[in-house]
């Protein structure tokens, strides 16, 4: 996840005459974006000019649609789907994934950062000063797009496309899905891993925390289970041209009983 450092402790300075100068600009802007359609960018804005601090819910559909500032400011995302196996007219495999893509982020500013909205670019700093003397709020953010699908081709060239990196450049995908286990090693061949999977030692689930939890897919962290493999693959080391643009993948491989198997992956 991108970390971003944000002002200090919301309402810990006493807002100045600049301050609410800079509020007015900051409300300003919010009819700006709007008038261009910079729909989200201007509505988390107003949403941190509000105060309250609470969640806010985010159009996925609609955002990376119409709204270039909104992707480029993205912190985390994830593309959770499930992949599907079955014969073509030729008896060949035939892979589809259907997927979707899941968002959170910190909303907050930080130093040493400028963000356009609407025809006036934002100083980061000055947007934080606004949550320090109390005049906005930072607050957490997420949503999940729409069901969507793609055709992977044959078992021997899956190939998905690497997103948009994100506004520092540094990107985490998580994708899971359920196979029978020789279709789920099948898939994990072609990655073509370092190393053989190994047996993984569960970790204590009470106290193994990461920054990029599968808990927001609604899975448990595979390294906390049992029956549960590993390995690890780095693209560009073995110059594999398809995910050229993924710097690694940590591989996960779960016996979910009945021939099949759960297989993780986190990429980097």
């Amino acid at each position: 996840m991108d970390v971003r450092l944000s002002g200090g402790g919301f309402g810990s300075e006493e807002p100045t005459a600049h301050d609410a100068f800079l509020l007015s600009q900051a409300e300003t802007m919010t009819a700006g974006g709007d008038l261009i359609g910079n729909t989200e960018a201007s509505r988390n804005l107003a949403h941190y000019l509000g105060g309250t601090g609470t969640t806010l819910r985010l159009d996925i559909d609609r955002a990376t649609s119409d709204d270039s500032s909104f992707r480029s400011a993205v912190a985390s995302d994830d593309v959770s789907g499930n992949v599907s196996v079955v014969p073509d007219a030729h008896g060949q495999p035939k892979i589809t994934m259907d997927y979707q893509a899941n968002v959170w982020d910190r909303y907050n500013w930080g130093a040493g950062k400028e963000t356009p909205i609407g025809p006036v670019t934002i100083k980061d700093a000055d947007m934080a000063r606004l949550h320090t003397v109390g005049l906005a709020q930072e607050f957490d953010t997420h949503g999940t797009s729409s069901s969507r699908q793609r055709d992977l081709g044959s078992a021997g060239t899956p190939d998905v496309s690497a997103g948009d990196p994100g506004r520092d450049g540094t990107r985490k995908d998580l994708l899971s899905f359920a196979a029978s286990t020789g279709d789920a090693e099948a898939f994990v061949a072609d990655l073509r891993p370092e190393e053989a999977l190994r047996a993984n030692t569960p970790r204590d689930s009470a106290t193994y925390t990461t920054i990029t939890p599968w808990s927001h897919l609604g899975l448990p962290e595979p390294e906390t289970q049992q029956k549960v493999r590993t390995a690890s693959v780095c693209p560009p080391c073995i110059k594999d041209e398809r995910r050229s643009a993924v710097q690694s993948i940590t591989i996960f491989v779960q016996d979910i009983g009945d021939g099949r198997a759960r297989v993780y992956l986190k990429a980097f």
